[in-house]
């Protein structure tokens, strides 16, 4: 798998810097903006796998961003961080698309956590999007087949009929007059139209 990039949106350089750090760290690979406005502009060109955005800056906050990049790419997850929690701005995150939320301070293991947490929540969501399209095209199969089927099926009874029909013609004007092979030959096709 190929190392995921997690995109870090804070207006304060020291912790944009230690959440550089503590990202590499874990295994990803890890791009700074320093406000929410040069964050828009990196997603729309680079699309990371994850955004890990501070809730206040200046200009605009977390929350619009959340609300932008729910918006123009629903599959990327946005953690929201900050040390001003409240219970309204967090919920109101989560309402907009918030795929989870760090209060400060908050160590190694938490950011690791969460992190992974929103990519594999992520990626079962991708994968349970593939296996409904994959669904879908095998029902869509199916449904060809038995049209299919039903088609095959009528174009052979339709003769077969006839045939039936006529053998029971046969039966009840009398075979007496055929010869032996005859009789075997209409025997054959009687089994046959049967079958």
């Amino acid at each position: 798998m190929p190392i995921q990039r997690v995109l870090i949106v804070d207006d304060d350089p020291l912790s944009r810097e230690f959440l550089t750090e503590a990202v590499s760290s874990l295994g990803y690979e890890a791009e700074q903006a320093s406000s929410a406005t040069e964050a828009l502009e990196m997603v729309r060109k680079q699309r990371p796998d994850l955004v890990l955005s501070d809730l206040r800056m200046p200009g605009m906050d977390g929350i619009a961003l959340t609300e932008w990049v729910k918006e123009t790419h629903p599959d990327v997850p946005v953690i929201v961080i900050t040390g001003h929690a409240t219970v309204d701005s967090t919920i109101r995150a989560l309402r907009l698309g918030a795929a989870d939320f760090l209060l400060k301070p908050f160590t190694l293991d938490e950011i690791d956590r969460t992190i992974e947490g929103c990519l594999e929540k992520g990626r079962l969501e991708r994968r349970n999007t593939e296996l409904s399209a994959m669904n879908e095209r095998l029902t869509e199969i199916e449904r060809i087949k038995d049209d299919l089927l039903a088609t095959v099926s009528h174009e052979f009874r339709t003769p077969l009929t006839s045939m039936k029909g006529f053998l029971v013609l046969l039966d009840q004007l009398g075979l007496q007059n055929l010869r032996d092979e005859q009789h075997h030959a209409l025997g054959a096709i009687r089994a046959n139209v049967d079958r």
